[in-house]
């Protein structure tokens, strides 16, 4: 049923603690202490449509994004939207774990198209 299914949604996909965007939020590696290094990832998403809530440093090249939830349908996370910087050029693919996006059942075969766009400093 949809209530049992938003039910699971909301147990098992982390709470965000704030219920704003990330604004300019620098992934440090854990135990770093310091100034932001090149190839240290800002995330941001301090912008409209922006709904990064969180992101968790896996590795130099892993990370796990947590989005906020839909404005119009809280128990929703069907899209995202977010920019990167800081990304130096030893690194030109890291991976972005979105882990709590959410489809309905109902969409078994929907696809997620990624928008990607980079400028050269």
């Amino acid at each position: 049923s949809l209530e049992r299914s938003d039910t699971w949604a909301e147990a098992n996909f982390p709470k965000i603690s704030s219920q704003r965007n990330l604004s300019k939020y620098t992934a440090f590696p854990p135990g770093y202490f310091g100034q932001p290094k090149k190839g240290h990832l800002i995330f941001d998403a301090c912008f409209e449509s922006g709904n990064l809530g969180r992101v968790d440093h896996i590795t130099e090249f892993e990370y796990d994004l947590f989005i906020r939830p839909d404005t119009c349908n809280p128990r929703f996370r069907v899209w995202f939207n977010f920019t990167v910087e800081n990304v130096k050029e030893s690194q030109p693919h890291f991976r972005v774990n979105v882990c709590d996006v959410f489809i309905r059942k109902r969409y078994p075969k929907i696809h997620i198209n990624l928008i990607v766009s980079s400028l050269l400093e």
